[in-house]
């Protein structure tokens, strides 16, 4: 027998295989968080946490079940292992744990999930919550999640924080939370590459809020680009809310934006970063200081370099079709309103 952590009922140890083809053997993973596993096929779990008689129905005296337990749910207990969902689709991902942090189908990737889509996640946590995973410093590639997800600090639509890499990944999320909040990723304090990526769902914050990226420091973004709403009120920008020393390449923000100050079609505030090739085309609202078109504030060696923007921009003070406040380097620009 093999229950999580109290968290379950008794699952069979005999169910555990490398090779999923249902929702236990999805949990069971927890049984070993350095293998190497696979989805086999689609997985429907839309009627596992409504069942009182289910694997997950431990605590049926309240009001919210709590769900599926992530799989590497902490420091030294993370999942090093890999996922190779080969294209499949897990749908009706529920988890709700309202006072942890690390939530999502997995808490803590230090490995590589790949290939796997998530259907209509509702996804409820405290600090670094995703879809997909709550905290990673591994690697996520050609995944995508769909659904809900809300949280406090370092809350996105597939990842919460992040660092490592993510490529050719994707969320359509309605993403709430309060600091370092994004469509696709929360935040992230570490190097972080994200390529061909995207997120169309809309997000709603209070601080570095952003369509792709709430907060992002020292890494890569390249190719990219975000189409949702995006709602803060510091640091809110149409795909990265408060970019500090990151790198932006090709990429482009196409979502309404409101906020209260450093607020930026693209990027609320470009501190020491670089922009280069980018656009923006949402309309952009302030209600205090510092709208831009493309960029809310930029400075302390910021760089923006052959950008635009096309999208009207309301504001109080420090308001431009452009750049709301410049300090910095600005050439090839094109395209102000």
């Amino acid at each position: 027998w093999f229950m999580v952590d109290g968290e379950t009922r008794l699952f069979l140890q005999s169910e555990y295989s490398t090779t999923i083809t249902n929702s236990h053997q999805l949990q069971l993973m927890a049984m070993d968080l350095n293998a190497s596993y696979t989805l086999a096929n689609n997985i429907d779990m839309s009627a596992e946490f409504s069942n009182v008689s289910g694997m997950w129905a431990t605590d049926t005296g309240t009001s919210a079940i709590r769900g599926f337990v992530p799989v590497g749910y902490g420091y030294g207990n993370s999942f090093t292992g890999s996922l190779n969902g080969k294209n499949h689709t897990i749908t009706g991902l529920t988890i709700n744990r309202n006072t942890e942090s690390k939530v999502g189908l997995f808490g803590y990737n230090s490995g590589a999930v790949n290939n796997v889509g998530l259907l209509d996640v509702s996804v409820n946590g405290s600090v670094e919550v995703g879809g997909l995973v709550g905290r990673s410093d591994g690697s996520i590639s050609n995944s995508y999640a769909t659904g809900y997800v809300t949280g406090g600090d370092y809350t996105g639509g597939l990842v919460g924080y992040a660092e490592g890499s993510i490529s050719s990944s994707h969320a359509t999320v309605i993403v709430n939370g309060n600091g370092s909040v994004g469509g696709l990723v929360g935040g992230s304090d570490g190097y972080l590459s994200i390529n061909d990526s995207y997120a169309s769902g809309n997000v709603s914050g209070t601080y570095s809020v952003g369509g792709l990226i709430g907060y992002f420091w020292h890494g890569e973004i390249v190719r990219s680009f975000a189409a949702g709403r995006v709602e803060g009120i510091d640091y809110v920008g149409g795909l990265i809310g408060e970019n500090r020393g990151g790198d932006i390449q090709s990429s482009h923000a196409t979502g309404n934006v409101f906020g209260r100050s450093d607020v930026g079609g693209l990027v609320g505030a470009n501190i020491s970063g670089t922009v280069s090739d980018s656009y923006a085309s949402g309309l952009v609202t302030s209600t205090h200081y510092r709208s831009g078109g493309l960029v809310g504030d930029n400075r302390d060696g910021g760089v923006i370099t052959n950008s635009h923007a096309s999208g009207n921009v309301y504001g109080y003070y420090g308001v431009g079709g452009l750049v709301g406040a410049n300090r910095n380097v600005l050439s090839g620009w094109s395209g102000l309103t």
